[in-house]
């Protein structure tokens, strides 16, 4: 029986074969490796744009009917809570909950149309790698002119805005 040093010993060196032949395969075709600053993107991008505004517009028109419903409640405010102040509190977290959904699926939306222009942006233009930054230590460093970015910006904008949406 061989001692488990060799037999460990020949794993490593098999693992480490392995990785090299990997790593040759990939840059093999001269595969070019990039960066994108996500929150830029994110933050640049027609749609986000877009489902902010609309987002706004139904914070605010919550916001006023919140402001309503405060005022009537007051008005009854014999200072024991009323049916009409539950009520109050039920429609209050009901539209919270709304329009945290809405948000949740708007931000949905986004990085699922984001990530199929990233991903025909790296097909279109030979990328083989392209690695997402945004400033939660994943990306330490990034030498800036590996940063496609601004690129990217103009290209999801441009399939965005030619797709009429």
């Amino acid at each position: 029986m061989k001692p488990l040093w060799i037999i460990a010993l020949i794993a490593l060196f098999l693992g480490l074969i392995n990785t090299l032949i990997g790593l040759e395969v990939f840059f093999r075709d001269n595969s070019k490796v990039a960066w994108v600053d996500l929150n830029e993107l994110y933050n640049n991008y027609e749609l986000t744009k877009k489902r902010q505004v609309e987002y706004e517009g139904l914070r605010n028109r919550f916001q006023n009917k919140l402001d309503s419903l405060r005022m009537l409640d007051q008005l009854d405010g014999e200072g024991e809570p009323s049916n009409l102040t539950l009520s109050f509190a039920e429609k209050v977290k009901a539209s919270e909950e709304g329009l945290m959904a809405t948000k949740d699926r708007f931000e949905t939306e986004i990085w699922k149309q984001l990530n199929e222009h990233v991903s025909r942006f790296g097909q279109e233009y030979d990328y083989g790698v392209i690695l997402g930054a945004k400033s939660d230590g994943g990306i330490m460093h990034g030498d800036s002119t590996l940063n496609i970015t601004k690129d990217l910006i103009e290209f999801a904008n441009q399939k965005y805005l030619n797709a009429g949406q």
